[in-house]
């Protein structure tokens, strides 16, 4: 993971794990402070896409966390639910 742009309120994450991404942009959109977040993959053949995400207010490594500790949630919901 690399870190391209850290600006308050606008963060852009380069990261190794194209499939941890797509549900980390689905939880941060469902941030009401979070106005933009999205992926962009540079090339078909790599593994590596940019996470991008800007919030309306508030620091976006913040809704990140958030977005994070949601996912974890989620997911020890599941584990739960199958023991």
């Amino acid at each position: 993971m690399r870190v391209i742009k850290d600006e308050g309120n606008e963060l852009e994450i380069e990261i190794d794990d194209a499939n941890f991404v797509n549900p980390l942009v689905a939880e941060l959109l469902r941030d009401h402070d979070v106005e933009y977040a999205g992926n962009i993959k540079d090339h078909p053949f790599q593994n590596t896409t940019r996470l991008i995400l800007r919030t309306k207010k508030g620091d976006a490594r913040k809704a990140l966390d958030r977005a994070i500790a949601g996912l974890r949630a989620d997911l020890e919901d599941i584990r739960e639910k199958l023991d």
